[in-house]
């Protein structure tokens, strides 16, 4: 079985790079002293690195194991089995995932008021999203497309209260944003995030009428994924926020 699962991976570029990434990451940060290990940026990163990375396995295993994926669908779901793994990727990646990285940026903000505010949209969204699929509004084994909506519209609200706060607070007066690498993670993940928003909301056509299009959008944003993990495992490399180990911390 996980033959079949290594196979999946070992012929997929990006798969090999996001789970090498996830392999130098752990090894990094085990590395880390105790005390170190412990506080929220870091503690919150390897966090992340190994949610994006746990779902890029499983979402494999599930194709492969169409024993188990099919007893899942069942369990979680009244809809008939039609082989497809989608609820692996809508627990994992667009919800549980969306969560690590958004608590993450919010480390990041200074302004309690903004910090508040991120706080409480991210509850809603986690409120509204089992909600939605509590109720079948939102069927957890199909396309969620409120639920995707609802994730892009909180992660690039997130990352606009950042950039808001770094112009705005005395935290970041001395602290040079080129060389703050959450700086960096978070302008691709708005990015990409406003790329996957356009994408989605013109998904159908694109399919249909620009394919060209439509897997230029679906690389960019394997691309950004994969510039935003190495961003979170140089941050292990150098155990520090900044690309400069002397200049001052966050």
């Amino acid at each position: 079985m996980l033959i079949g699962v290594f196979d999946r991976i070992l012929s997929n570029p990006y798969l090999i790079g996001i789970h090498s990434l996830a392999f130098l990451g752990i090894i990094t940060f085990s590395l880390f002293p105790a005390k170190l290990k412990k506080q929220p940026p870091y503690f919150l990163a390897i966090i992340v690195l190994l949610t994006i990375s746990f779902y890029e396995f499983f979402g494999p295993y599930t194709l492969v194991d169409r024993d188990f994926n099919e007893s899942m669908h069942h369990l979680i779901s009244n809809v008939p089995y039609q082989g497809w793994n989608l609820w692996a990727y809508n627990i994992f990646r667009y919800q549980i995932s969306l969560i690590f990285i958004n608590s993450w940026i919010s480390l990041f903000i200074c302004n309690q008021q903004f910090k508040k505010i991120l706080i409480s949209l991210l509850l809603i969204f986690i409120g509204v999203s089992l909600f939605l699929e509590l109720t079948k509004i939102q069927e957890i084994t199909g396309f969620q497309p409120i639920i995707y909506f609802m994730g892009y519209v909180l992660s690039i609200t997130a990352c606009c209260l950042f950039f808001v706060d770094l112009v705005s607070s005395e935290r970041y007066l001395d602290i040079n944003p080129l060389r703050f690498i959450p700086f960096w993670f978070i302008n691709c993940y708005l990015f990409q995030n406003v790329l996957l928003m356009l994408a989605e909301m013109a998904g159908e056509y694109l399919s249909f009428n620009n394919l060209t299009l439509y897997f230029f959008f679906k690389y960019i944003s394997m691309i950004q994924y994969f510039f935003m993990l190495t961003l979170i495992v140089s941050i292990f490399l150098k155990r520090s926020l900044f690309i400069e180990k002397k200049a001052k911390a966050a």
